[in-house]
């Protein structure tokens, strides 16, 4: 299956490992003789307003921070460049003509292999049972009863990298199932789409951005178009949980979610078939935290080394295996509109006070006129998790709130619910003190200094 390959990336590192490695792809298919990359460029798309426009100003940002000159464009320009594709009105993008595209990884594998094999490298192509330390070197056993002794050995397993057996003890490191969409389309639809691009797609809100590949032709000698994109993340506990993933097939909420937004953003896409396939992302931790950086580096052995995480297509978002535990977060507000009682509502993120990448979750806060707080409920992921109406606001300031004595409990497979939380703090210059029904519980505690 293809992978986006990009310059412009908001996070300088993965900018610039990627564009080191771009800058190789044409010297592997010399000196190889197989091809892998395809230049077709890469579109970023998001919306001129909302919570997406920070994020297409730090993806404008991180072009002139590595020196990328990129096409920007409009709802007009995006119509004229790519008729094929259907953006929602009050789009922007940004667009990456060169040094940007798609990948084949399996011929991308073959190619590194040949160049492997031509510089004197030996390919064994079995299953690796176990690697052990032995005095100065390591042995590994192979799946006949072989061994092979080694120097040093770099174990780069993916998803399987804690597969008993290969580590000297497990990689702190957390595997996600991921749900990914394949559109069958003839020759004929792929000649005519032979100038798309790779798409990355930020939607409104961020659980529902997509990204894209152009026509590849796969294996099978038919050609695909992929599209990928999780609502959810779906945490794999151990290898076995890895291993029945891959046998499954995947989410058909996220599948459905998926086959809708091809629809919608290529109507006249001609599809033969679709199918959803399923593969996983890894992310490194440190100290229990997502470091959103692979893990390269020795192990607890001098023979035995490790490379692993590649951390995903797209940041992660709604954390939906979260441990319950007791804790503090910091939350604020993304976007507002007006209600008619004179109130406002918002959607507020909540995160680690480190300022950690992942979400504890997400909420839609209704700050209505008649300054009764209701009661919390239980809601799927995709209606955000929950809803409360607290006090009212005579003008948008800067809210923010502190979560005290929250416990966020683990997330069964269709549904997040909220426990145990108590003492919620929102503090904001120009909001009245919350006055919960008689009959509920006080959840809500507000006062007039910013905090």
């Amino acid at each position: 299956m293809g992978r986006i390959t990009r310059t412009i990336d908001p996070n300088e590192v993965w900018a610039r490992l990627a564009n080191r490695s771009i800058a190789r792809y044409r010297e592997i298919e010399a000196k190889s003789g197989v091809t892998f990359y395809a230049e077709k460029g890469c579109l970023i798309s998001g919306l001129e307003s909302g919570r997406s426009q920070a994020y297409m100003a730090d993806i404008r940002a991180a072009a002139a921070r590595v020196g990328v000159e990129p096409v920007l464009l409009d709802d007009d320009g995006l119509k004229a460049t790519f008729p094929y594709f259907s953006f929602p009105e009050g789009s922007d993008a940004v667009f990456e003509p060169v040094n940007a595209g798609a990948v084949s990884p399996r011929r991308l594998v073959a190619a590194q292999t040949i160049a492997a094999e031509r510089a004197g490298a030996s390919v064994i192509r079995k299953r690796v049972l176990s690697i052990a330390q032995k005095d100065g070197y390591a042995e590994i056993t192979l799946e006949d009863g072989e061994t092979v002794s080694a120097s040093r050995v770099l174990v780069a397993a993916g998803g399987f990298t804690n597969q008993p057996g290969l580590l000297p003890e497990p990689l702190d490191m957390q595997v996600y199932g991921r749900t990914i969409s394949l559109f069958e389309v003839s020759e004929a639809e792929a000649l005519r789409l032979a100038s798309m691009p790779s798409l990355i797609f930020e939607d409104e809100p961020e659980e529902l951005g997509v990204y894209m590949l152009p026509p590849i032709l796969y294996p099978d000698g038919k050609y695909y178009l992929k599209i990928g994109g999780d609502m959810t993340d779906i945490l794999l506990d151990g290898v076995d949980a890895v291993r029945d993933w891959f046998k499954g097939g995947g989410s058909p909420r996220n599948f459905d979610h998926l086959v809708g937004v091809m629809k919608r953003l290529v109507p006249s896409l001609d599809i033969k078939d679709a199918r959803p396939v399923t593969c996983v992302t890894s992310y490194p931790h440190d100290q229990g935290k997502p470091t959103r950086y692979p893990a390269i580096g020795p192990t607890s052995t001098p023979s035995i080394f490790v490379m692993a995480g590649g951390c995903g297509a797209r940041r992660q978002k709604l954390r939906r295996n979260r441990p319950a535990g007791g804790g503090t977060a910091r939350a604020w507000r993304d976007r507002r509109s007006g209600l008619s009682d004179g109130g406002f509502q918002a959607e507020v993120c909540v995160r680690t006070l480190s300022g950690g990448s992942d979400w504890l979750f997400k909420q839609k806060l209704v700050v209505s006129a008649d300054r009764e707080a209701q009661p919390w409920r239980p809601a799927t992921i995709s209606e955000i998790t929950s809803k409360a109406s607290c006090a009212n606001s005579s003008k948008a300031g800067a809210m923010r709130a502190s979560v005290k004595s929250c416990a966020i409990a683990s997330a069964c497979s269709k549904n997040v619910r909220r426990r145990g939380c108590s003492n919620w703090n929102f503090s904001n210059a120009n909001m009245r003190r919350a006055r919960p029904a008689a009959s509920r519980k006080k959840l809500i505690r507000s006062n007039s200094s910013t905090s």
